[in-house]
C-alpha cells in the first residue's frame, strides 16, 4: 500500500489538532512510501514536543483505499477517518472533514521518542489483559464508556506510579488481544497473530533502552481450544526467560489470572484451563530464573473462590480486569525491582 502523505499534530479537540504543531513525516526525505505487506517503515525524525499523556495525531492519507487496514484492533483510543474520494486533509488543523470514527488504531503500530540518555524503557508484553480491554458482556463485546481514550490500562497506571516516584522510566505497551505464547493464531481468528516467543526480539529486545520487561501472559494458551499443556507451557517460559536474560533484559514474570467463570477461558475450555493455571502459578511463584515475580493473581482473585476474578476487579466478561482491577495490577509492582539501566541504543 501507498501513503501518499502523512503528518504528525499534537491534537487538539476531537479530531482537531493545534494549527502550530502539523509536522510532515518524511520517509527518507520523500513525502510518499510504497510499502510492501508483512513489512514496517520508519520515518524519518519529527520535531514536535508534547507532554506525558498528550494525545498526538498521526494523519494518513492514501490515493487509494487498500484492500484491508492492518492495525490493532482494540486499541481503547479514538481514531478518526474521512468518508472515500474525500481528497487529502492530513494536513488540515480542523476536524471537520474526519466524519467517522473508530476505536482500532490504524497504520500506526508505534511511535519512538527522543528521552535523555539516563531514561530506560519497560517493556509490558502480554496478551489483552496487557493491552486494557474491558468487556462490556459475557460473550466479550468490549466496552467503550469509561475506557476510550482514558488510558487506565495497567501499563498507564504503572507510568503513573513512576512518574510519581521520579523514577526515569518509560512503560512500553507492547500487549496484543488474544496472543499466546506458545503458539500462532488459530487459522479462524488470524488476527491475534504471532505467538508470543515469535515476537520477543521485534517487540521487546529491540525496543530503544529497554532494560525491563514485565510478561503477563498465558491465559490464552490454555483457554483457546485444545488448550496448551503445562511441560510446553514452562518450555516456553523457560525459553522466553533465557533469550531475555542473553539481551541483558531484566524479567518480572507476573501470575496468571484466574478466569474459570469466563466463557471461552473458563466453561468451554478444553481440557479445564483452571488446574493449570492454578500448576504454572505454583511454579512461577517458586522458580528462581526470572528477577522478580508479580503476583497480579493473588492481587485480584476473590478471596472466597481463587479460580475468579474478584467482582470489584473483573469486567463484565469475567475475563478481563475493569479499570479498577488494571490499577490494583499496576500497584502490585514492586516498582523498586526495575533495574532502569541506562539507554543502550
Amino acid at each position: 500500500m501507498t501513503f501518499t502523505r502523512v503528518t504528525v499534530a499534537r491534537q487538539g479537540i476531537g479530531a482537531a489538532v493545534q494549527p502550530d504543531s502539523v509536522n510532515s513525516a518524511l520517509f527518507g526525505g520523500r513525502e510518499s512510501i510504497t510499502v510492501a505487506p508483512g513489512v514496517d517503515v520508519v520515518s524519518d525524525p519529527v520535531s514536535i514536543a508534547f507532554a506525558n499523556f498528550a494525545p498526538l495525531a498521526v494523519s494518513v492519507y492514501m490515493d487509494s483505499a487498500p484492500a484491508t487496514i492492518p492495525g490493532h484492533d482494540d486499541g481503547n483510543a479514538t481514531s478518526y477517518y474521512t468518508g472515500g474520494g474525500s481528497g487529502d486533509h492530513a494536513s488540515d488543523a480542523v476536524g471537520e472533514a474526519f466524519v467517522n470514527v473508530t476505536t482500532r488504531v490504524p497504520f500506526v503500530s508505534q511511535i519512538d521518542v527522543l528521552a535523555a540518555s539516563d531514561t530506560a524503557t519497560v517493556v509490558a508484553f502480554g496478551d489483552s489483559i496487557t493491552e486494557g480491554f474491558v468487556g462490556a458482556d459475557f460473550l466479550g463485546n468490549p466496552r467503550l464508556d469509561g475506557v476510550v481514550d482514558q488510558n487506565v490500562r495497567y501499563p498507564d497506571f504503572l507510568q503513573r506510579r513512576l512518574d510519581m516516584a521520579g523514577r526515569k522510566l518509560v512503560v512500553t505497551n507492547a500487549g496484543i488481544g488474544g496472543d499466546r505464547l506458545t503458539r500462532d493464531a488459530i487459522p479462524v481468528m488470524p488476527r491475534f497473530g504471532p505467538s508470543g516467543l515469535s515476537r520477543l526480539q521485534a517487540d521487546v529486545i529491540a525496543q530503544s533502552g529497554v532494560s525491563d520487561v514485565i510478561v503477563l501472559i498465558g491465559i490464552n494458551d490454555l483457554g483457546t481450544p485444545i488448550g496448551v499443556g503445562y511441560e510446553e507451557m514452562i518450555d516456553a517460559y523457560t525459553t522466553m526467560i533465557d533469550q531475555f536474560h542473553r539481551a541483558g533484559l531484566a524479567i518480572h514474570l507476573g501470575t496468571i489470572l484466574p478466569a474459570s467463570n469466563a466463557l471461552l477461558h473458563g466453561y468451554i475450555s478444553i481440557p479445564p484451563a483452571d488446574p493449570v493455571r492454578m500448576r504454572i502459578n505454583a511454579w512461577i511463584r517458586s522458580q528462581a530464573l526470572a528477577d522478580s515475580v508479580i503476583d497480579f493473581d493473588a492481587a485480584l482473585r476473590d478471596p472466597g473462590n481463587p479460580s475468579v476474578v474478584n467482582t470489584r476487579y473483573v469486567s463484565a466478561d469475567n475475563l478481563h480486569p475493569n479499570p479498577e482491577g488494571y490499577r490494583v495490577m499496576a500497584d502490585a509492582i514492586d516498582i523498586d525491582r526495575f533495574s532502569g539501566s541506562k539507554c543502550k541504543s
